[in-house]
């Protein structure tokens, strides 16, 4: 009967040790990240690698959630393979310290040395599909066994479907991030700022570039003077505009120096309309700027002659037989002797 109360007794030690004989060991937990940048400094203190570190700018500093960039060198054929595709600010954790897109550094190792190329870059709006604009946009150099900072690269748009870049030195900037956040990649670093692509153009065709370029600047003068005539008649609008919310309309019942007021801005913007219509036909007819310049000084001066006249006395000629006054005559007389050179002017100029 003993046995009925030792054999339970007699089995806990059995499965104790039967437990302990099957304890596990709890699997290793993830591996910590590694960021681009230490794992650049790794890959260049072991590997002897070359590594290139950079910048971005988007067009606005809420305009792109995360951007895309793409290196490239050139083979036999002098066609660009793409080497490298990074992904600037899509991973917080490789944000170098810095929560703004356009101050943070990124980094990523490359293969090879010598002359390598931006061949697509990239914006991500918020909540939209990535946008790439493709094309060798930047070129620079890369120096074995170096971290090359090659500057940033902003995105400058130039229309809904296109856009440019622009490449700004931030060297000093970058050595402090570094000096700030990993200094053990102070001594790899080496200034290889970017240089912004132009394609060439054949001779053909930059001359002809150069023509046209030449002929906007001919005509820019003359553009300058027709634009600050459609600013006075823009002016006048204006006039006209306010004149008719205060008194409404002419009738019977307008007091005289309203009605007065009234004709005035009319004849103003008649006279403005007018000398707007000449210079367009002067840019037409390819017109240089002595030409237009005299041209529109004799019409000016005609036009203060005429205004005058019709201050002094009204819209209408006096007639001989009411023996018009001295003043009346020499102010029709200097009116009628600017109108005259102005034709003269036309005539010996065709």
């Amino acid at each position: 009967m003993r046995f009925k109360y030792f054999k339970p007794l007699l089995l806990i030690p059995v499965l104790i040790a039967v437990g302990c004989s099957q304890q596990v060991e709890a699997p290793p937990g993830p591996k910590p990240y590694v960021t681009n940048a230490a794992y650049v400094l790794d890959a260049m203190k072991n590997n002897k690698t070359s590594a290139v570190a950079f910048q971005v700018k988007p067009i606005r500093t809420t305009a792109c959630e995360s951007m895309y960039i793409e290196f490239g060198q050139q083979n036999s054929e002098g066609q660009w393979d793409v080497t490298n595709a990074v992904f600037p600010g899509k991973n917080s954790l490789d944000n170098f310290g810095q929560d703004k897109l356009m101050d943070q550094i990124h980094f990523v190792e490359v293969d090879g040395q010598g002359e390598f190329g931006v061949l697509a870059f990239g914006c991500k709006p918020y909540g939209q599909e990535l946008k790439t604009y493709r094309g060798l946009q930047a070129t620079f150099t890369v120096d074995y066994g170096r971290l090359n900072y090659i500057g940033e690269l902003a995105l400058i748009p130039e229309g809904r479907e296109f856009s440019t870049v622009e490449v700004a030195n931030r060297t000093e900037f970058a050595k402090k991030q570094i000096q700030a956040q990993l200094p053990d990649l102070e001594p790899f670093f080496q200034e290889n700022i970017m240089e912004k692509y132009v394609p060439k153009l054949s001779k053909e065709l930059q001359a002809a570039l150069d023509a046209m370029d030449a002929q906007t600047k001919a005509l820019q003068p003359l553009l300058n003077l027709r634009n600050a005539v459609a600013r006075d008649l823009n002016s006048v609008n204006t006039e006209l505009h306010n004149w008719k919310v205060t008194y409404g309309y002419v009738d019977a019942n307008t007091p005289r120096d309203v009605e007065k007021k009234f004709k005035l801005i009319i004849r103003k913007k008649g006279a403005l309309k007018a000398k707007l219509a000449l210079h367009d036909t002067f840019i037409d007819e390819g017109r240089n700027l002595r030409y237009v310049k005299r041209y529109m000084f004799l019409l000016d001066d005609y036009e203060k002659k005429q205004e005058k006249y019709r201050a002094e006395l009204g819209d209408k000629f006096p007639s001989f037989k009411d023996k018009p006054s001295a003043k009346a005559i020499e102010l029709m007389w200097d009116m009628t002797e600017a109108q005259d050179a102005l034709r003269t002017f036309k005539e010996n100029n065709p």
